[in-house]
């Protein structure tokens, strides 16, 4: 199997990525990166981004490759970049450098798909679990909890375990909550951000 799909470099080394995107996800995805990964195989590179979906506390990926005879790494890089910090969509970044994708939905054929495809499906199927050691399929999420018939709930500032006493902005009902974030506990519940940094709302758990 190694004859046929090498790990050539993990995304921490393959990509520096700006502080920004550390913290990026695609646009018009609301989720959080988890880690970064590309491989080369006999007919392509393919790189992939697995993050964390805040709607459904599941994992997706995305990603796209590109032709060995047609593969330019450092376009690849930028292209990256420019995708997950916010400069350009996926399909813009794409149809503008790689041309290459799976998704036979939005690209026209292209000669060699169908066994790029097939290489990439097999790099995912055969590097998945590895790739996502240690990094959790499912976690419950957390919601900005119901507050009566108002659409929106009080939020105040934290700042180490001292939560404040005065509102500072309005927390939309049943936005995600971001709980890798410092919180502050309450019970079943949790004071956690919702947006803005160091704001936080009153949040309840939700499992998918």
């Amino acid at each position: 199997m190694n004859r046929v799909i090498s790990i050539i470099i993990a995304a921490c080394a393959l990509f520096a990525l700006p502080a920004s995107a550390q913290n990026s996800c695609v646009p018009y995805l609301e989720c959080q990166p988890l880690t970064t990964k590309a491989v080369r195989g006999p007919l392509a590179t393919h790189l992939f981004w697995f993050v964390r979906n805040a709607t459904t506390g599941g994992i997706d990926h995305h990603g796209f490759s590109c032709k060995l005879d047609q593969c330019d790494l450092q376009l690849l890089i930028k292209t990256a970049n420019e995708v997950l910090t916010g400069l350009k969509t996926p399909g813009a970044a794409w149809d503008e450098s790689m041309q290459f994708s799976c998704d036979y939905s939005r690209w026209e054929p292209y000669a060699g798909q169908n066994e790029i495809c097939a290489e990439r499906k097999l790099a995912l199927a055969t590097m998945r679990d590895v790739w996502l050691a240690g990094i959790p399929r499912q976690i419950a999420l957390w919601r900005v909890k119901s507050n009566g018939l108002s659409s929106t709930r009080p939020a105040f500032t934290l700042v180490g375990l001292t939560r404040g006493t005065k509102e500072v902005a309005r927390a939309t009902v049943g936005s995600a909550c971001d709980s890798t974030k410092p919180t502050l506990a309450s019970g079943k519940e949790l004071w956690a951000e919702f947006g803005t940094a160091g704001v936080v709302a009153l949040c309840a758990k939700v499992v998918p």
